[in-house]
């Protein structure tokens, strides 16, 4: 749909504006967002940038949700539906006769017009590209199921969340169902509605992951900040629980008390409940650690004597009569009983 839709254009945006699609991404990362591997493999291919609306954000989404609905209600709306081709060549004649012809209520320009200049800074659509396998979801059923060719297939206990979907995927007779961090597997049934389940989804995972937080826990010293944080990242990242749990018991081997102290309290004070960040947090302070200014030795004992260096002390009168036994602050003769030493 994307390359026909350049195809369409004539080239390829420098950015495009998504709305949060699993299709699409998967996470959004504090900002570094992970996106599908098709997508992504497509993404870099074509060559064009990404702007991810946040969720809830009217502004941004308003814009293009105001298109689609002027396309339905003065298009869609009038139109009796016989086939897709039909319906697409009617859209494109309306489009022509009426959407981009007519002057624009805001811009008061014809957008037919503007889109010829802006065309001109589309970039080129790459002549190779590999399309990415079809990407099949079904939804979580409050029960941790999932429908397929009219029977159910198990997921792991505590998989569903209203709304959620799982992407699926059929290999030679097996269906690989991507739950998130883990992935589920069933033998296809060719029967019709029979529940197709795996005894390990009905297993209660919970005191497992108790037991991972309490080690996590210790590792850490047991202190408040400490769970405050193993609590943060429970809250916001339920389905990596056992992973960012991991990571956490991994890096801390590396790094001393008072380092993983700071980290904490810097993680703990803006909100930042990620194991990955807070391997960053650990890097940060232990590099400020290692790059503080060392304190002058004052104790001359730890010098060798061999390397020990007698400063010679002169009179102040010496320096005076190079510069005609002028006083260099006062501009006035010195006198002998002036107290003056200078050290070399």
């Amino acid at each position: 749909m994307h390359y026909q839709a350049f195809e369409f254009m004539g080239g390829v945006p420098e950015e495009i504006v998504y709305d949060q699609d699993r299709l699409l991404a998967i996470n959004e990362n504090f900002g570094d967002v992970i996106f599908t591997a098709e997508f992504e493999i497509f993404r870099q291919q074509m060559g064009f940038k990404v702007y991810l609306c946040r969720k809830n954000d009217p502004e941004t989404k308003g814009k293009i949700e105001a298109v689609i609905k002027y396309a339905k209600s003065n298009y869609a709306r009038h139109r009796i539906f016989d086939n897709i081709q039909a319906f697409n060549q009617g859209c494109i004649e309306w489009l022509n006769r009426t959407a981009n012809a007519n002057i624009h209520g805001t811009t008061k320009r014809v957008p037919a017009e503007v889109f010829k200049e802006e065309q001109k800074h589309l970039k080129p659509i790459p002549t190779i590209i590999n399309q990415p396998e079809e990407i099949v979801t079904r939804q979580v059923r409050k029960d941790n199921t999932i429908w397929y060719n009219s029977n159910r297939y198990t997921l792991p206990l505590g998989t569903y969340q209203p709304e959620r979907e799982v992407m699926i995927k059929e290999e030679h007779g097996i269906l690989m169902i991507e739950t998130g961090c883990q992935m589920a597997s069933h033998k296809i049934s060719l029967d019709k509605g029979r529940l197709i389940s795996n005894n390990n989804h009905k297993r209660d995972h919970s005191a497992r992951i108790a037991e991972i937080y309490q080690d996590t826990l210790a590792s850490m010293g047991g202190s408040e900040i400490a769970a405050a944080f193993l609590d943060g990242i429970h809250r916001e990242k339920p389905r990596y629980i056992r992973d960012q749990y991991n990571h956490v018991i991994r890096t801390i081997t590396n790094y001393s008390a008072e380092i993983i102290s700071q980290a904490l309290d810097y993680c703990v004070e803006r909100r930042i409940f990620s194991a990955v960040e807070f391997k960053t947090a650990l890097e940060y302070f232990a590099g400020q650690q290692n790059s503080s200014p060392v304190e002058s030795v004052h104790d001359t004992s730890v010098i060798p004597h061999a390397y020990r260096i007698k400063t010679e002390v002169r009179n102040i009168g010496e320096y005076a009569a190079i510069y005609g036994g002028m006083s260099i602050e006062q501009g006035k003769p010195f006198e002998e009983s002036q107290p003056f030493l200078v050290q070399r």
